[in-house]
């Protein structure tokens, strides 16, 4: 196993977000954590992270305490310094890591499409652009898990396929573990070796499915629209569970 999850609990003074949160992705897996709003998806992230700390349980990577240094994250906005070009972003990252490889960060630009962009400042780029660059940012330095918080969700549906396919391509090269969190069940079932699925707030793990479907994935495939269908069952089952 590449990393575990273990019993995380966390509260926010009285409101109590995460109850006992317990999973696990194995090594070069892509999972994904899907669940209704507020439930406590990007608090969960932040504590794997290391962002947040959680009230109780732990974080396991390869049977010891995840590090900083493990982690790699992309946000839900891209968080793009303005006064950077695209490469200077991609280099700050680095810097931070004490690496200077020029040519390194310019090699990410190129595998997602960028190659001549290496100038362009964020306001020249469009928003599928940019997340090329958060995304080339948390790759750079080479983590052990790249963390993804909803990255796609303020792109138009066309852009989001399109980066769901370029992410897949980044992630069959280097196959980091991959955990990213969406809203989206299509999006989850595309992109996910493994999805699991939170309950309402305090987020509990009330299933996990494993998707036997090869990869690239035809949405329209009877097999996929099963799994979605499972998924959205699973999720509907939550809304109408009485509440504790």
């Amino acid at each position: 196993m590449a990393l575990e999850v273990k019993n995380v609990k966390k509260r926010f003074g009285d409101l109590n977000v995460l109850d006992g949160v317990s999973f696990t992705v194995e090594d070069g897996n892509f999972a994904c954590i899907v669940g209704e709003s507020g439930c406590g998806k990007t608090t969960l992230l932040k504590i794997i992270a290391g962002i947040e700390r959680a009230d109780e349980g732990e974080i396991i990577y390869n049977g010891r305490p995840v590090k900083k240094e493990d982690i790699g994250y992309v946000f839900q906005d891209d968080r793009l310094l303005p006064w950077r070009t695209a490469l200077g972003n991609i280099q700050f990252a680095m810097e931070m890591r004490g690496i200077t490889d020029k040519e390194k960060a310019k090699s990410y630009l190129e595998l997602v499409g960028l190659k001549g962009f290496e100038s362009y400042y964020p306001h020249q780029l469009s928003g599928g652009m940019r997340q090329r660059v958060g995304i080339c940012r948390a790759l750079v330095v080479n983590p052990e898990i790249l963390l993804m918080d909803e990255p796609f969700a303020s792109l138009d549906a066309q852009t989001r396929n399109r980066m769901q396919m370029e992410l897949l391509k980044i992630w069959d090269r280097d196959r980091k573990t991959v955990i990213f969190v969406t809203h989206s069940i299509d999006e989850a079932v595309f992109l996910a070796d493994k999805i699991v699925v939170l309950s309402k707030r305090p987020a509990r793990v009330i299933d996990v499915v494993d998707i036997d479907i090869e990869r690239p994935r035809d949405r329209t495939d009877e097999k996929f629209i099963s799994y979605r269908r499972k998924i959205m069952r699973c999720l509907s089952s939550i809304n109408h569970a009485p509440q504790t």
